[in-house]
């Protein structure tokens, strides 16, 4: 069964600064980044528990071909995936827990 996905609000406005950033610097590399996070999306939310903890029930992926993690945490009791930040590698690895839900 899959789960369904809400983003916090903070998490939304790096994946928007992030897809208009790509699509500034070329034409379509901000759809394709729209198109991987989508991808990375669905196979969260049809397999929440796919990838492991990493700290405090946080869980993240890397978004394919690009420098950025998703982060995110379950809610079981509900089914809901929130996605906590789309982070960029090169940031303070620090910044990316403890966002609440």
């Amino acid at each position: 069964m899959s789960y369904r996905l809400r983003f916090l609000e903070e998490a939304r406005s790096e994946f928007i600064n992030a897809v208009s950033w790509y699509e500034m610097q070329a034409a379509g590399l901000g759809e394709r980044f729209l198109q991987n996070t989508l991808k990375l999306t669905d196979l969260i939310v049809s397999q929440p528990m796919l990838f492991e903890i990493k700290q405090s029930g946080y869980r993240e992926t890397k978004i394919s071909h690009f420098p950025f993690l998703l982060v995110y945490r379950i809610d079981p009791d509900q089914q809901i995936v929130v996605i906590v930040a789309v982070f960029h590698t090169s940031r303070n690895p620090s910044r990316k827990y403890g966002r609440e839900l």
